[in-house]
């Protein structure tokens, strides 16, 4: 038997090429693995790309959020969203403000607190000192894609429509007036 002589470069080059093979597997992996979070940028595009028609607003503080109008038979909804803080993307609805000389009726607060365990896994608030309900959803922002985002935005469309009767205080029994929505303004903790 012949013996074929040991190449050590010949070696090394192979062993070269492996490792960077390697290594290029091993950062697309990594790149796969790591999460993407959106920026206003993304958002935009991605609402665009899903048919909405956003657009820019800003909150008292100066930052940025869009918003768009999503449309069913019983209603027209203008629906906010906002990544103001970098780590959460907010999707929500601020409805009308609550005269302070009308009184919330306890069963729609106790209505609304019920609404907060439905299945389309959005939430009642009360902003305190806007006198207003806001109906929202929060996803971390991390690898949320077109889907998730126009679940959120169905989901707030069919919660507000099935709800009018918590939110509208127009449908309040004994109800007389309400203010129609102004711009949306940074909830306290957000």
């Amino acid at each position: 038997m012949k013996r074929h002589p040991f190449d050590p470069l010949s070696f090394l080059a192979v062993i070269l090429l492996a490792g960077t093979m390697c290594l290029g597997w091993a950062a697309q992996a990594q790149e796969q693995a790591s999460p993407s979070t959106l920026d206003n940028a993304k958002l935009k595009t991605m609402l665009v790309n899903l048919g909405y028609e956003p657009t820019e607003n800003t909150f008292s503080s100066g930052e940025a959020f869009y918003k768009i109008t999503n449309k069913t038979a019983e209603l027209t909804a203008t629906i906010s969203l906002s990544l103001t803080d970098p780590k959460q993307l907010i999707i929500f609805m601020d409805f009308w403000k609550v005269e302070p000389s009308v009184e919330i009726p306890n069963d729609v607060l106790f209505e609304a607190l019920t609404e907060n365990f439905s299945p389309e896994f959005v939430y009642f608030l009360f902003l305190k000192n806007d006198r207003k309900f806001r109906l929202q959803r929060i996803y971390r922002n991390k690898d949320i894609t077109p889907a998730d985002v126009r679940r959120a935005i169905e989901g707030l469309t069919i919660v507000a429509s099935r709800t009018q009767h918590i939110w509208n205080p127009k449908k309040w029994p004994g109800a007389k007036s309400a203010e129609k929505p102004d711009e949306p303004k940074k909830a306290e903790g957000q």
